[in-house]
């Protein structure tokens, strides 16, 4: 595949960040400088300007010192070669909650232990990973992860938890999964220790034991490297999706 207009061909690393834009809607200047760029540092911000210069991204929202860009005309393009049908971009109230579990999934994918992911997004548009009934579905998750579970391509929730919701709120979640079975496992990332003992605390009191041995909550800390290696803490046990994802292989 090569660039418009040119003779040049595009370098896979441009490639695997633009089907990341198109699946969430953007990309920043720090993903691209820790996830996808290529070659010294110098080298990344050149091939970053190109791709600017060259319609494949362009700037859409400043937050925290760091810079977001979306797909531009060219970028669209491309995303659609690739099979991938971009996604609207979040907004400024959300892009710092997604990028956070975004990345997470990437990560996990790079790693060898995900063979494919979805955004909530992806997923509210009409696209899914295999025919399971989204439906019914009430709640949505953040975003679902295929992976290789005991020999079997299974489907996994995962949920990125900021602030601490009303009591209210955390039984909607829980009760929605709950009623989804299809998920054999539901991660929540919690943000901070006080989030995770409130989800633990309103598990336990309502006893489903459905859902108790499908979920379990982890804590922010250390996902954005490792994530395959982090406790997972259910109500009876605490695992790592290292003990129960069959990895594949390092893209």
């Amino acid at each position: 595949m090569k660039y418009p207009n040119s003779s040049q061909t595009i370098p896979e690393n441009v490639l695997v960040a633009v089907k990341f834009a198109a699946q969430t809607g953007f990309i920043s200047k720090h993903l691209w400088q820790k996830r996808f760029g290529s070659g010294c540092a110098t080298w990344k911000i050149r091939q970053f300007s190109k791709l600017l210069d060259k319609d494949f991204f362009k700037p859409y929202l400043s937050i925290e010192k760091n810079q977001f860009y979306k797909l531009g005309t060219s970028g669209h393009f491309l995303a659609r070669k690739l099979g991938v049908k971009p996604v609207s971009s979040p907004l400024s109230n959300q892009i710092l909650h997604d990028v956070w579990i975004y990345e997470t999934a990437f990560v996990l994918t790079n790693n060898g232990y995900v063979s494919d992911w979805k955004t909530e997004v992806q997923l509210k548009s009409g696209v899914l990973l295999n025919s399971e009934d989204w439906s019914r579905q009430i709640k949505i998750p953040d975003a679902i992860l295929l992976a290789n579970i005991k020999g079997h391509q299974r489907t996994i929730a995962c949920e990125y938890e900021r602030t601490l919701k009303t009591t209210w709120r955390i039984k909607e979640t829980l009760r929605a999964y709950s009623s989804f079975s299809q998920f054999p496992l539901i991660v929540v990332i919690c943000d901070d220790e006080v989030i995770r003992q409130a989800y633990l605390k309103i598990l336990k009191q309502m006893n489903d034991s459905n859902l108790n041995k499908r979920i379990g909550f982890a804590l922010i800390n250390g996902w954005h490297s490792r994530p395959e290696l982090q406790p997972i803490q259910m109500l009876d046990r605490s695992f790592q999706l290292h003990d129960v994802l069959q990895f594949v292989s390092k893209n």
